[in-house]
Parts: structure tokens; C-alpha cells; sequence
């Protein structure tokens, strides 16, 4: 919560935590799609953009330059935390987009739903694995296939959390 308060986040708003990295073998547009993209789905869901930059600086400095890119106001945590404040900063979020493994791995295990953005196995292979296989491949990544996935899991969210609550109990 203190995290929270330090970086401003309006009291009651709905989070879409966001753990990005760049990749030299993402297509040459990814950054101006995901902003766009992310524009647009905080926009139709009323969302909060909360930028949680797994790996310093590089997360840090590519999160600021794709918030920077969008027209939604939003924040990046802009210093490192330990686990134990990440898990309560991801359990404040509503969903969480991530391409880093581990900003999936502490938000599904707070229950969180999750979205992945592919761009190596583990990541796919990770939500496979824990039954919650919601994610678009960064080489394939259009407007569309985004949309549709995000709509998907936002619009059966609870069934998704009662998902990820039974998958958690046996893991």
C-alpha cells in the first residue's frame, strides 16, 4: 500500500500491472504497437497503467519510453523491490502483461490473472503449465490478436481467478 501511495496510484483504481523488455528480435514496430495497444485497453476497461520493471536498468528505461509513447496517464517503479513487495505491488493490480517470466510467476501467484507476451518458451511454456494459457506471441503481435486475448480474459475474469486459485492449491 505504501508502495502504491509513493507513486500516486488514484485510491480504487483498477491496476493492469505491465512488466515489459525490449527485444532485438521483436518486430520493428512492437514499441509503437504496444503503446498503441495499451492505450486502448486501458482506455475501454477504465485501467491504470502500472509499468513494473523486472530487470534494472533495462526494463526500467524501455518501460519510460513506452509510457512516454501513450497518451493514458500512468507510472513506472522507478527503483528495485524485494519479493515480498512485489507480490503485494502485483497483488494490488487487476491483470498484469508481462513478458518477463517472473512478473508472471508473482502475479499468478498472488492470483492475479495473467497475459503473457511470448518472445521465448518459458514464458508460453509457464502458462501452459499453470493452466492459464493467455498469451500472444511478440513476433505475432498485431492489434487484433492482443485485443482479443486481453477482452477474453477481462470479460471472464472471475472464472480465470477461480482457475488460478484452484491451480495454486495444488502446486
Amino acid at each position: 500500500d505504501r508502495v502504491m501511495e509513493l507513486y500516486q496510484i488514484p485510491k480504487g483504481a483498477k491496476v493492469i500491472g505491465i512488466s515489459l523488455r525490449s527485444w532485438k528480435n521483436a518486430q520493428k514496430y512492437f514499441e509503437r504497437e504496444i503503446a498503441i495497444n495499451l492505450d486502448e485497453i486501458c482506455e475501454k476497461y477504465n485501467l491504470y497503467p502500472l509499468f513494473i520493471p523486472m530487470q534494472y536498468p533495462y526494463d526500467l528505461d524501455f518501460s519510460i519510453k513506452i509510457l512516454s509513447s501513450m497518451k493514458t496517464k500512468g507510472v513506472v517503479i522507478d527503483r528495485q523491490y524485494d519479493g515480498s513487495i512485489l507480490k503485494g505491488i502485483f497483488r494490488r493490480c487487476t491483470i498484469t502483461l508481462g513478458m518477463r517470466l517472473h512478473s508472471l510467476i508473482y502475479s499468478f501467484g498472488v492470483g492475479v490473472p495473467v497475459i503473457g507476451l511470448s518472445y521465448d518458451p518459458k514464458v508460453k511454456s509457464f502458462l501452459e503449465y499453470v493452466k492459464c494459457p493467455y498469451y500472444v506471441d511478440v513476433e505475432k503481435l498485431s492489434m487484433s490478436n492482443l485485443q482479443e486475448t486481453f477482452d477474453y480474459c477481462y470479460n471472464n475474469m472471475e472464472e480465470i481467478e477461480t482457475e488460478i486459485e484452484k491451480n495454486l492449491s495444488v502446486m
